[in-house]
Formats: structure tokens, sequence, C-alpha cells
């Protein structure tokens, strides 16, 4: 009766907990895109930072709450410097 994510921690062997709901990233192929989104969904606060260090542009939501790290801010704002 308790909503339950697809992710599995591999040490408690239950369902992935995160902040985030769901998180969408961009990627060089749908399968890097993917690995992307699912290691800033496990890491929960430090995905949107933490894929910023390695380029990848990202969408993370949870419950009412929307973080577009700096490189998607980057993707859709042209002009926009890099901070």
């Amino acid at each position: 009766g308790v909503v339950q994510h697809h992710l599995i921690d591999s040490a408690t062997r239950r369902p992935a907990r995160s902040s985030w709901t769901f998180v969408t990233a961009v990627g060089s192929s749908c399968l890097t895109a993917d690995v992307a989104a699912k290691a800033g969904f496990l890491l929960g606060d430090e995905g949107p930072d933490w894929l910023d260090e390695r380029g990848v542009a990202a969408r993370f939501v949870g419950g009412r709450t929307v973080v577009c790290n700096e490189r998607w801010l980057q993707s859709i704002e042209p002009g926009r410097a890099a901070a």
C-alpha cells in the first residue's frame, strides 16, 4: 500500500529513497542520459551539483520543487554565462 521507486538501493535491497520524484538528464545517447538521470536521483540533494560538475544538463522535480542545474539553464537561456 506504499508508493515505492523502481530503483533499488544495493545496500538495503529496498526501493531507493530520494528527495526527487524524477530527474531528466541530457546525454549523447539514451543510455548516457538514463544513467545520468538515475545517478542524479540516487544522489538526492547532491545530484544537481554532481551532474553540473560532469557537464550534464539536468532538471530535478520533487513534490512542488523544481531545480534546474546550471548546465540545464545554459541550454535554455542563450547567452547565459557559466557560473
